[in-house]
């Protein structure tokens, strides 16, 4: 009976240490055809295999590419699309503390569970949850898509590798369909949007330089080949802007919700319109385009008839100026520029206003008390 215990137990230490073996070789075939491939230098701390499972992982995964790529944990298997062939990536996490789970692809199709990336100063989150993509019936699918800052709105400007301002988005569901990637380039015939927030913090008492921002249609242009849209619909949004007031302790607010609309990618440009809700109260419609090609975009738009007070929110705390009564009748502009100026013009007929300056003793002010007390001279112009 010794003798059987003692053979049992060789021929488990001979198979642990072969299966190490199979390990350290199959880290070492890794490294080298990663490096044969790619040029790139690839170290993996440890792999576990696990043949019943069909399971594979790795540990400490380091790539010199870029700045760097740093896995603390992958996890490969087979995936769960019935007969079709491809790798199931269970979780990954980087040393920046990023995730991706349920992570699968094979078959024409691809699925992750959730996923949330940071930028490279960890200023910025990006996360996606439920994305799911069939080639073969040119769809995708994604739950939601937030992108979230790591620090506060007081923080984030002074903190983040581009000093800009503090931005929070978040979407609801978005369904595509007309998927195509030909080429490198990804076409989506027609993209819906259902639900999604925006909110932008802008903190005059920074004391960083002036940021030079890409315009709307430049970022687009970056794009070049990679991106082709047809059409984009979307309902159910929100805007929200808030500007804290060099010297102020109050942040101004401007809110726009139930957003609806629509974009339509041309060849020379992006046209869109849009409308929804100032505030709560007046009726917004606008449109523009942005161009695709050469540097000019232009804006128009309407706010129907509201109280005048609905603007105290914004013109309190960055101008000290009260709407006490009124109404506004009809307010029209038309913006017109490029990426170094623009220009425009505003049609504004109110009836019954009343407007006070309530800080007077600032001398910084007398411009706002010019307004005031000349420009605005009658309660009514309709």
């Amino acid at each position: 009976m010794k003798r059987i215990l003692i053979i049992v137990a060789a021929i488990l230490v001979a198979a642990a240490l072969a299966w190490q073996f199979i390990e350290w070789r199959a880290q070492r075939l890794l490294e080298r055809e990663f490096e044969k491939a790619t040029g790139h230098a690839l170290s993996v701390g440890r792999i576990g295999v696990n043949p019943f499972s069909r399971r594979f992982t790795f540990h400490d995964i380091r790539a010199e590419v870029g700045e760097g790529i740093h896995l603390n944990y992958l996890t490969l298997e087979k995936p769960r699309f019935g007969r079709r062939k491809g790798v199931r990536i269970r979780r990954i996490t980087t040393s920046r503390r990023d995730t991706i789970a349920g992570f699968s692809f094979g078959g024409g199709r691809l699925e992750v569970v959730r996923a949330s990336i940071t930028n490279r100063d960890e200023s910025v989150r990006f996360a996606v949850d439920s994305l799911r993509a069939d080639t073969a019936a040119q769809t995708l699918r994604v739950a939601a898509i937030l992108v979230d800052p790591t620090y506060s709105k007081e923080d984030f400007t002074t903190k983040s590798w581009n000093h800009g301002d503090w931005t929070r988005v978040q979407t609801g569901a978005m369904a595509c369909s007309g998927l195509t990637i030909r080429s490198g380039t990804l076409g989506i015939d027609s993209m819906h949007i259902t639900g999604g927030e925006i909110v932008s913090f802008k903190d005059r008492n920074t004391s960083n330089p002036t940021q030079v921002k890409p315009m709307y249609h430049t970022m687009i242009q970056r794009l070049g080949n990679r991106l082709k849209i047809g059409t984009v619909t979307f309902e159910g949004l929100s805007a929200r802007y808030e500007e804290l007031p060099a010297g102020g302790d109050k942040a101004g607010v401007l809110i726009v919700d139930n957003i609806a609309g629509r974009t339509l990618w041309g060849e020379e440009a992006v046209s869109w319109s849009a409308a929804g809700r100032m505030m709560g109260t007046a009726a917004l419609v606008a449109r523009g385009t942005l161009p695709l090609k050469g540097n000019g975009f232009e804006v128009t738009g309407s706010l129907g008839p509201c109280r005048a007070s609905i603007f105290n929110a914004m013109t309190e705390p960055l101008g000290s100026i009260e709407v006490r009564d009124g109404r506004i009748e009809k307010l029209d502009f038309s913006i017109a520029g490029d990426s170094i100026r623009a220009h425009g013009k505003l049609l504004f007929i109110y009836d019954g206003l009343n407007v006070a300056l309530l800080d007077k003793k600032d001398h910084d002010r007398k411009l706002l008390s010019a307004i005031v007390n000349n420009i605005v001279l009658n309660e009514s112009n309709s």
